[in-house]
């Protein structure tokens, strides 16, 4: 993910500690998953996209989508159906999301809370 940007965590419309659990996640999920920021996904009454990539997928498979207090898994439907954007499932939060996606084992989880705390002062 781009942590590098304020603009780009404040456009992505999710809050800052969100943000740090889906980097946290992203490097502690095993195989190698992947996160991109959009900032520019406001259109169509979204507040914000993130672009998961599987381990081993070059291109993004799942999208979070941060809609109000909502966060909506999204999948694309193939081109032979017919496209379009296909709701998986809804979550209160970018973390329960992530975690459907690829769950995380008690230590897993602690790795990720300790990965948080050493990051905390670093900005996005």
């Amino acid at each position: 993910m781009d942590y590098t940007s304020p603009v780009t965590a404040v456009a992505a419309g999710f809050p800052a500690e969100e943000l740090a659990f889906a980097a946290a996640w992203a490097s502690i999920a095993p195989g190698g998953w992947a996160l991109a920021l959009d900032g520019d996904a406001t259109e169509g009454g979204n507040d914000g996209l993130i672009s998961v990539f599987p381990p081993g997928c070059e291109l993004p498979v799942f999208y979070l989508v941060r809609q109000r207090n909502m966060v909506v898994i999204e999948r694309q439907r193939p081109k032979e159906l017919g496209g379009g954007a296909v709701r998986v499932s809804t979550h209160g939060s970018l973390a329960a999301a992530l975690l459907e996606l690829c769950p995380l084992v008690d230590e897993q989880v602690e790795r990720v809370r300790v990965a948080m705390r050493e990051n905390a002062g670093t900005p996005l």
